[in-house]
């Protein structure tokens, strides 16, 4: 997670400065998206009976563009 918050911090959104604040959002946001995560496939898969590997790609795709949009906003801001 350390190395992800790094990589992500200075590669992709090239932030000149990390900090303490940004780890703890990071960390944040981490939880929040496997929470979202096992929320949507416990719903998708146990709850609608969805197939395994397409609930898995949406909930995938889904929690990706929210943990990117959340960390160009929030994070790495």
């Amino acid at each position: 997670m350390c190395f992800n918050y790094v990589a992500q911090g200075l590669w992709t959104f090239q932030t000149q400065r990390l900090s303490t604040r940004s780890l703890s959002r990071y960390a944040i946001v981490q939880g929040m998206a496997l929470a979202i995560n096992a929320l949507a496939m416990g719903i998708l898969v146990d709850g609608l009976g969805w197939a395994l590997l397409l609930s898995q790609v949406l909930v995938t795709g889904f929690v990706a563009v929210c943990v990117y949009v959340l960390s160009a906003i929030w994070v790495y801001q």
